[in-house]
């Protein structure tokens, strides 16, 4: 392995040298403990709605009455019909950074990214659904994530992570009218919805210094793994002016993903296969120009550096005809953006404030992400 400059004083280079070993000291520990977790910048169920609204509406359509959250998106009247939609991040610099750490890096290029001081990733997912009635199948042929880091000043490591996934999925939602069942139960209805979906990830991984790196010898290894899993919903809507519903959602039964080789490097894809739960309530109105929604929801925490059991997620939303303007908090993202739907297509700009990776404390980073869709 050889240093990145060889034209360096000696006491800069000493201190360099100690920097470089305190620094690779403090990650020895994690990677001997668990991988450290990239973020999904992008789920493996999101649609353009559940991105702006942090998970709270999956799918929002217009009524009489203003804009309404639903766990599906047709309100059980509409036409057959089949859309195309894609969510990726706007960053060419990301991507093209990856393309050249992976194929042919040079000392240049390592430094620059190693001097910004800064972790990069980047993610994208287009996905093929048609939706009839009450129910839709969905096909993603790619969905993307991946992230590079270099550590130690001194000897130089480049460290990415790649995976690939295509995901299958299958649902169906029911619904009933209390008011059916039992003249003393509040009017209303209760939706029900059940999603089985399949899902094959291709991951590769690079921990590799960067003398092995130029002289093509990067240390990669890949893995396939194939994960099947259900999800399900419950809905109340109470037929109220202003609480356009509740949402109780159980993400994932199945768990977690295994994973044989995530423990054996130093970043890895922050799985959001595993099991979560949240209760979600949305409400909504009126003006003379345009509908708002405000939801509220608590999620069950999976991070591993996670400060309390549950996460409080924030959303409000404000459509006029065409355009809605969407904004999504919680203490690990912040979500403001557009979307504009026509008759045949949507188009609009995520940006997104975000805590990529806890274990680490990198710095929170400002992000877009291109919302394109269409209607075939």
């Amino acid at each position: 392995m050889y240093p990145v400059s060889v034209t360096v004083s000696a006491s800069r280079y000493t201190a360099r040298y100690i920097a470089g070993f305190a620094w690779l000291m403090t990650l020895s520990s994690f990677v001997q403990a668990a991988s450290i977790p990239v973020r999904h910048l992008v789920g493996i169920h999101d649609t353009p709605y559940s991105n702006m609204t942090g998970g709270i509406c999956p799918y929002l359509y217009s009524t009489t009455i203003g804009a309404v959250c639903s766990l599906n998106q047709s309100t059980g009247q509409d036409s057959a019909k089949i859309e195309l939609d894609v969510i990726g991040k706007f960053d060419e610099m990301a991507y093209d950074d990856f393309h050249k750490l992976e194929t042919k890096p040079t000392e240049d290029l390592v430094q620059r990214v190693f001097s910004e001081r800064k972790f990069n990733s980047a993610s994208g997912i287009a996905t093929l659904s048609s939706y009839f009635n009450r129910s839709h199948i969905s096909f993603t042929p790619l969905r993307l994530v991946q992230a590079y880091y270099v550590s130690n000043p001194v000897f130089p490591e480049v460290h990415y992570v790649r995976a690939m996934d295509s995901i299958f999925t299958v649902q169906h939602t029911f619904h009933f009218d209390l008011n059916r069942i039992t003249e003393d139960f509040r009017r209303g209805q209760l939706m029900f919805s059940v999603m089985p979906w399949v899902m094959q990830r291709n991951r590769n991984y690079v921990d590799s210094d960067l003398s092995d790196l130029i002289i093509s010898q990067k240390k990669e290894k890949k893995s396939t793994s194939l994960h099947q899993d259900i999800s399900l919903a419950a809905r109340y809507v109470p037929g109220t002016p202003w609480l356009r519903g509740i949402t109780l959602t159980a993400k994932n039964l199945n768990g977690v993903e295994k994973c044989r080789d995530c423990q054996d490097h130093l970043l890895d894809i922050d799985s959001d296969s595993r099991r979560r739960f949240q209760l979600s309530a949305d409400f909504g109105g009126s003006f003379p120009v345009g509908a708002f929604i405000l939801g509220a929801g608590v999620e069950s925490q999976t991070e591993e550096d996670a400060k309390t059991p549950v996460r409080l997620n924030l959303t409000a939303v404000y459509k006029l005809t065409s355009f809605g303007f969407y904004s999504s908090f919680n203490e690990t993202i912040t979500r403001i953006g557009f979307l504009y739907e026509g008759n045949l297509y949507k188009s609009g700009i995520i940006y997104t404030n975000e805590k990529q990776v806890n274990a680490l404390r990198f710095e929170r980073k400002n992000e877009a992400f291109l919302v394109l869709g269409c209607s075939l």
